[in-house]
């Protein structure tokens, strides 16, 4: 079933790809680093003023901290699923 509906967004992509117009690159002549950074942030500080942006972090900052709490041993553990093979590995190369 996944693949299929994966095979039916990629088919959308090819079909809005193939009718939207091209975006044509453009320059302006004031072009600058500090006002490219400057929009950024103001985008920045615009998606997260947003009160909805707000409760979907919350909501997934929520179930993450759900499924490291179901852990035994909470982050320690975590710690060790995720490092744990790269420790151990380290430990058997020998620096000469």
């Amino acid at each position: 079933m996944t693949l299929i509906i994966c095979e039916i967004l990629l088919l959308v992509a090819v079909l809005l790809s193939v009718i939207l117009p091209r975006l044509v690159p453009h320059r302006t002549k004031d072009h600058s680093v500090l006002k490219t950074l400057a929009e950024i942030w103001k985008a920045f500080i615009y998606i997260f003023n947003q009160k909805i942006i707000w409760f979907f972090f919350l909501i997934f900052a929520f179930m993450q901290a759900a499924d490291v709490s179901k852990q035994k041993g909470g982050i320690p553990v975590l710690i060790e699923k995720v490092m744990g093979d790269a420790v151990k590995k380290a430990d058997k190369i020998k620096l000469s």
